[in-house]
């Protein structure tokens, strides 16, 4: 297996975190698109990605929110906190931690 960059550590912490909240509180979860391909695939985290997406059914995100927000250094973004989100989904996030893409032509 290769060794994972500081980046995939952490995003590996943080989906460990998702499956832990989902598992202790019943909530159904998914994982979709590179990270999906990569358990398949590769049973391993391979791509250049800083971010993962778990699918969770509407009706069980108040139950999600609720454990996050008792979680220290941890929180959920989107649009219900931020007004200028990118997005209708939210992001579950370190908050002593930053990723600030910069793409270069």
């Amino acid at each position: 297996m290769n060794e994972l960059t500081n980046e995939q550590k952490k995003l590996f912490e943080l989906l460990l975190e998702v499956k832990e909240i989902c598992d202790k509180n019943k909530i159904d979860y998914y994982l979709c698109e590179y990270l999906l391909t990569d358990a398949i695939q590769e049973g391993k985290i391979t791509g250049t990605y800083h971010d993962f997406s778990v699918m969770i059914k509407a009706d069980d995100l108040d139950k999600f929110i609720t454990e996050v927000n008792k979680k220290e250094n941890r929180e959920l973004e989107g649009l219900f906190n931020n007004g200028k989100f990118p997005g209708t989904y939210f992001r579950y996030v370190a908050k002593d931690t930053l990723y600030f893409p910069i793409y270069r032509k």
